[in-house]
């Protein structure tokens, strides 16, 4: 709301945030400018004050639009690749959103209730995990989401992959 005074309806609006309809909640905050969607795959972590580890070598960053012109995505693209970063206009953003949000909900959900790193509960909780994954499974579905079949185990297996500790 701070920026509102400087955002008018030339401005594009790209939310690289955890979330499943959050391109939604700015547009009704901000009716007059383009909000397109989006989803950013990079771990990284504080190692110490103002020193920030990137652990992940294959970054992404997709971005996408149902409504807007397709040569404005694909010239931001561009200018995207120009500073090397690897950005992908998908045929469904919203099926990738939904993707990266099961990985990293399931994920935050159950070592917040645990209070424990991911490898913990991968160890101690499996069942559990199991459980939550079919539960938003589920969710999805009933949003008309089809998400793949095999979703609850990938994600879990890309949580696997996280170093020891990760929260």
């Amino acid at each position: 709301l701070h920026l509102s005074p400087i955002i008018g309806k030339h401005t594009f609006i790209i939310p690289l945030l955890n979330g499943a309809n959050i391109s939604e909640q700015i547009q009704q905050i901000l009716p007059d400018c383009r909000v397109w969607k989006g989803c950013v795959y990079v771990g990284a972590r504080l190692i110490s004050p103002g020193l920030v580890e990137k652990f992940t070598l294959k970054d992404k960053l997709l971005f996408g639009s149902t409504t807007d012109d397709k040569e404005q995505q694909q010239e931001l693209r561009s200018l995207l690749s120009s500073a090397r970063i690897l950005a992908t206009i998908p045929d469904d953003i919203d099926y990738e959103i939904w993707k990266k949000f099961f990985m990293i909900s399931t994920a935050a959900t159950i070592t917040s209730y645990f209070n424990v790193p991911i490898n913990e509960v991968i160890d101690k909780h499996m069942d559990f995990f199991i459980t939550l994954g079919y539960e938003l499974q589920s969710v999805a579905e009933a949003k008309g989401i089809a998400l793949p079949d095999d979703i609850v185990f990938s994600s879990i297996k890309s949580q696997q992959m996280m170093p020891s500790g990760s929260t």
